[in-house]
């Protein structure tokens, strides 16, 4: 389990958002240090793209293959899981026993998780358009 996978089950959002924020400081600073021409050790990924930093945290797996979404989804935190897909994360991504998010929070009865889940992938516009071509939402 990854740092911000216990920051999603036991730290809160404010952990996860510190996180986030702290790694995105980092790189930005190393970003400013590579185009000075200085060379960064231990520089923690080769783009100076905040966002990758923010994916990469976002969509980490843990053992069996769980975003931090699907542990938000299993704690019921609304909160947590709204913040997820608002920073990007993969809500129909299964883990390694083929369960989505959505389906871990209706299994476990946690409806407001479900709603948002469900919300995001049928019902919210803005959500279909990373995956459809515009001519499909236009007609």
């Amino acid at each position: 389990m990854t740092p911000f996978h216990l920051a999603v089950k036991q730290g809160g959002i404010e952990v996860a958002q510190f996180l986030v924020n702290y790694v995105q400081q980092i790189q930005n600073a190393n970003s400013k240090k590579k185009r000075r021409g200085r060379r960064v050790p231990f520089s923690s990924s080769p783009s100076p793209n905040s966002h990758v930093t923010k994916t990469m945290l976002v969509e980490s797996l843990n053992i069996v293959e769980q975003a931090p979404i699907h542990i938000a989804s299993l704690q019921g935190d609304a909160e947590m899981v709204q913040w997820l897909l608002e920073m990007g994360s993969s809500f129909l991504k299964a883990d390694l026993h083929g369960w989505q998010p959505r389906q871990l929070a209706e299994l476990h009865g946690f409806f407001q998780v479900e709603a948002i889940l469900a919300r995001a992938e049928f019902g919210d516009i803005q959500v279909f358009r990373l995956f459809l071509p515009m001519s499909f939402i236009c007609d």
